[in-house]
């Protein structure tokens, strides 16, 4: 087993904090006790995890070094990635992920969602006693390829994308081809998941939960617009490698998010994108 030498905490902000930068949010938050107590306890527990794991670090000489959520960083030094917070968190650093062993943390199981997170406030110091005395097991995650007809550059995903319209009101156009089909829809917009993914949103359009380490992934539109086209025959397919499906923006102003509402790419009209398997899967720590 490898033994890890380096470390890089990602840790989010608060939901306190973040929406403090949004605006003069606290004013408003006072005027609502129940939440406002809500959301400073939460504040705390997430500081007080990543502290005590800090402290844990140090305890057992581990070197490591502390990067908030969503900033750019080289992580070629480091030979494992530790996100505190939730799933988002950990979705974020696996964006700038590459050969790194990833373990995520929640560090506030009362508020966040932990599907991708090992360990917990409550359980962390037995986890990591495990991970750093070499009983642990890797796994491989899969991740999804978009690659856009004018651009040299792939960006990965590991959960899920929605290409939309940028209002979400507005109606979802867009051409869609799978196999020896091309069908033009009119929707809310449309999910493409992982496997990883498949428990989320995709889901609760009708799409399946597929097991966690499959290769296959699917899409699925959402609310299509029946009484435009006479029928639709591309309403969501488990994909398998090396299958791949091509999405044309047919929208003025569509954007695709990305793992979340935080990253989003411009999908103007007549924009083409290619989905496919990633050669470059995601190695998940657990035990």
């Amino acid at each position: 087993m490898m033994r890890f030498k380096n470390i890089l905490l990602v840790y989010k902000l608060s939901s306190l904090q973040y929406l403090k930068k949004k605006g003069d949010f606290t004013k408003q938050l006072k005027k609502h006790p129940h939440f406002d107590k809500r959301f400073k306890r939460t504040h705390i527990r997430h500081y007080e995890t990543l502290q005590k794991i800090e402290q844990y670090l140090k305890k057992k000489n581990i070197p490591f070094k502390k990067l908030w959520r969503g900033k750019t960083f080289d992580f070629k030094p480091f030979d494992m990635i530790i996100t505190v917070g939730g799933d988002g968190t950990f979705l974020d650093a696996a964006r700038q992920v590459e050969q790194q062993t990833m373990a995520g943390i929640n560090s506030d199981p009362i508020w966040s969602v932990g599907r991708l997170c090992i360990a917990n406030s409550h359980n962390y110091i037995r986890i990591l006693d495990r991970i750093f005395s070499g009983h642990y097991k890797i796994i491989r995650l899969h991740r999804l390829k978009l690659k856009f007809a004018a651009s040299k550059y792939d960006h990965l995903f590991l959960n899920d994308i929605l290409i939309t319209n940028k209002n979400p009101a507005a109606m979802s156009r867009y051409l869609i081809g799978y196999k020896k089909k091309r069908e033009e829809h009119r929707s809310s917009g449309l999910w493409v998941s992982t496997a990883v993914g498949s428990t989320s949103a995709v889901h609760s359009a009708g799409g399946k939960i597929l097991p966690f380490k499959s290769q296959n992934w699917q899409y699925r539109p959402r609310e299509m617009y029946g009484q435009w086209h006479k029928k639709y025959s591309l309403t969501g397919s488990i994909i398998r490698p090396p299958e791949r499906i091509l999405v044309q923006s047919l929208m003025k102003d569509g954007f695709i998010y990305i793992d979340g509402s935080h990253r989003k790419i411009p999908f103007p009209f007549g924009e083409k994108v290619f989905i496919t398997n990633s050669n470059h899967p995601i190695k998940f720590l657990t035990i």
